[in-house]
């Protein structure tokens, strides 16, 4: 009984898994494209509040293109760890659960020949 119930946590775990990777994986657009409007915003924001703090309007668009890529890169690298760790989690849990069920078939294969 113990065994079926460890095999009913790794099913539900590497289930909560997939739903989080695929969770993780439609929101990508989403953020991508919030995060282009307030590079868009902040572009078009440039002309009234944020010359103080640059020496021209070039430098503001450098400095706001860099922050964007690099905002951007970090967070394809974020994703991309996070769907990386689970997806390694969820076949570790995989080997488990095979390791389990195998385990089960050789021990009801071993019983049946000693009767």
């Amino acid at each position: 009984m113990e065994k079926f119930k460890n095999v009913i946590e790794f099913e539900n775990a590497i289930t909560k898994n997939k739903r989080i990777i695929a969770k993780k994986k439609k929101s990508v657009p989403f953020i991508l494209l919030c995060i282009t409007m307030l590079y868009v915003v902040l572009f078009n924001f440039s002309g009234h509040k944020l010359d103080v703090f640059f020496d021209n309007q070039l430098d503001f668009i450098k400095t706001l293109s860099f922050s964007f890529v690099s905002i951007i890169c970090l967070y394809g690298m974020f994703i991309y760890y996070s769907i990386y760790k689970l997806s390694n989690q969820s076949k570790e849990w995989n080997k488990s659960l095979y390791n389990l069920s195998k385990l089960d078939e050789s021990i009801i294969h071993n019983h049946q020949h000693s009767l």
